[in-house]
């Protein structure tokens, strides 16, 4: 999820700088400017977002009988302990299930920041376009379709995850 925030995060920034370059030219040289501020929102919201999966398992801890006769029983050198992750309550509710998994799965890993850079790289196309048709300056435009190309890639090798996402459900109930 990090790399989520981080590629629509950078988007954003790519759409700054060529839609609005008063704002990012301001913003140059300060905390905000800087790819600190990237990095560390994107790790505040991963975060954020997955804060509540330390509390769906529990770990256990059980005696296991390693003999084969049943007068075995009482030797305790055939008893080891094992450890094994159990769900919690938390993680078997079903109002968690909908409002902690599903919904933000859906809000922050697929259809949010699809929407997001699908928006960000429309803008920032149409501007380039308008850019290219009036302007010999190409630098601008080298880094933009390099960050253009970034989120392609961030679509091609997720869009196999999404289709699992949306598909969970249905797949689940057939196993």
């Amino acid at each position: 999820m990090f790399v989520t925030f981080l590629t629509v995060s950078i988007s954003f920034e790519r759409w700054l700088a060529v839609c609005r370059p008063l704002i990012h030219r301001n913003l140059k040289g300060t905390f905000l400017g800087s790819a600190w501020i990237h990095y560390i929102s994107s790790v505040v919201l991963a975060t954020l977002v997955n804060l509540p999966k330390w509390f769906e398992t529990e770990v256990v801890e059980e005696e296991v009988f390693l003999g084969k006769e049943w007068d075995d029983r009482n030797n305790t050198d055939l008893w080891i302990k094992t450890k094994t992750y159990q769900a919690t309550a938390l993680r078997t509710n079903p109002t968690y299930i909908l409002y902690g998994m599903t919904i933000p799965r859906w809000l922050f890993q697929s259809m949010g920041p699809l929407l997001l850079l699908i928006t960000f790289s429309i803008l920032t196309v149409n501007r380039l376009k308008a850019f290219n048709a009036r302007s010999e300056n190409r630098n601008e435009v080298r880094v933009t379709r390099l960050t253009f190309l970034l989120i392609v890639e961030y679509l091609v090798f997720n869009i196999p995850r999404k289709i699992i996402i949306i598909l969970y459900p249905s797949l689940h109930e057939i196993n």
